[in-house]
């Protein structure tokens, strides 16, 4: 899950120079990412640490297949060529 949460923060930034994404969704996609290394590796360093707030940014993966999703399916100059 650590590598993971490396890939949505390195995907957070790669999309933060692109034109296609709105900034929220850039910002949610790179906090996601580093709240899932956090999460996953507090126990080590820090055992009696209480992150128990820390699942909210997972709901920055949700909004970004939500997005996809209807961006995805409401864009009328996507290619649909069979």
């Amino acid at each position: 899950m650590v590598i993971f949460g490396i890939h949505l923060g390195l995907l957070g930034y790669l999309i933060y120079g692109s034109g296609c994404f709105t900034g929220i969704i850039r910002t949610l996609l790179a906090i996601d990412g580093l709240g899932g290394v956090i999460d996953n590796l507090t126990p080590y360093p820090y055992p009696n640490a209480h992150l128990g707030f820390i699942f909210i940014t997972f709901f920055g993966e949700l909004i970004f297949m939500l997005w996809l999703s209807v961006w995805g399916w409401t864009n009328p100059g996507a290619d649909r060529a069979a």
